[in-house]
């Protein structure tokens, strides 16, 4: 079922309208971050980097020791994935 979940997961991310309607954007940003979450149980490596990258990049200028950021480093440098550059 993580499959099924991340792939419903994704059409409510990649619909802009509803990105607006959810409101808050660090809710957007941690919808990211739960994808690639959900994509990594579904072993779907590939998606779960770009997910982590896409949450990463989204909270560049995120305070430090946010949990979330942490671990999105961590499982991306585990998945072979590079960090989004510095700004």
């Amino acid at each position: 079922m993580w499959d099924r979940a991340a792939e419903e997961y994704e059409v409510v991310l990649k619909d802009p309208p509803r990105k607006w309607f959810l409101g808050n954007p660090a809710f957007w940003a941690l919808d990211q971050y739960r994808l690639a979450k959900v994509s990594e149980r579904a072993n779907r490596p590939e998606k779960a980097k770009e997910w982590y990258a896409r949450f990463l990049t989204d909270w560049k200028e995120a305070d430090p020791g946010i949990p979330e950021v942490d671990e999105a480093r961590k499982r991306l440098a585990a998945l072979g994935g590079s960090p989004p550059p510095a700004s």
